[in-house]
């Protein structure tokens, strides 16, 4: 039994910092000031912001400097119109 346990130690580690890191939600950072913010209200997704401002949501996930355009959560801010 005992020969097992560095396993496990290993693994909890593992699945502690999975979980901890999953947790972690990255603000993006704007390369120009933005105008006009969006809060993210359950079941949107950036297509849907996209089109209620007129972006296409590929011009959305650059601006916010989104790696995964599907990865949004509720009650985050997404900037929709950058400023001058």
């Amino acid at each position: 039994m005992m020969k097992h346990f560095p396993h496990f130690l290993i693994m909890l580690a593992l699945a502690t910092g999975l979980t901890l890191s999953s947790l972690a939600r990255p603000q993006p950072v704007y390369a120009v000031p933005c105008a006009q913010f969006h809060v993210v209200q359950r079941r949107e997704n950036l297509f849907r912001i996209g089109l209620r401002y007129g972006y296409r949501f590929t011009y959305l996930q650059a601006l916010n400097g989104l790696r995964n355009p599907n990865l949004i959560f509720a009650g985050q801010r997404l900037c929709v119109k950058p400023g001058r």
